[in-house]
């Protein structure tokens, strides 16, 4: 098997995502920020209104800390955020937005 294959099959191979998961999204025009998944028929009624349909893609609803803003995103968007990554951002000097680090700082122990 070719490397080029071998890279091709890793990349089909879909992450899935669950409710309460930790997530680092991308949205255009903005940095990767932390948040959550949440569950979909939970949410407002105006952010399930902007729920993309479509048979192709998997969308996540998914909270950005620490405003509450709301995105549907895909697979390729979303990446699990791990709680040594969270804190290697936090310890990191701060050059960076204030709202951002709080959100990482929320992403630690989202219950709270």
């Amino acid at each position: 098997m070719s490397k080029k294959s071998s890279k091709a099959q890793q990349a089909k191979v879909a992450t899935t995502y669950n409710i309460n998961d930790t997530v680092l999204g991308k949205v255009r025009g903005f940095p990767p920020w932390p948040g959550m998944v949440v569950d979909p028929d939970n949410v407002h009624p105006t952010v399930a209104l902007e729920h993309p349909s479509s048979k192709k893609a998997t969308f996540y609803c998914i909270r950005f800390f620490p405003l509450g803003d709301h995105a549907w995103l895909v697979e390729k968007d979303i990446s699990k955020l791990q709680r040594h990554e969270i804190e290697s951002y936090i310890s990191e000097p701060h050059k960076k937005s204030s709202e951002l680090l709080n959100g990482y700082h929320i992403a630690l122990d989202p219950a709270t």
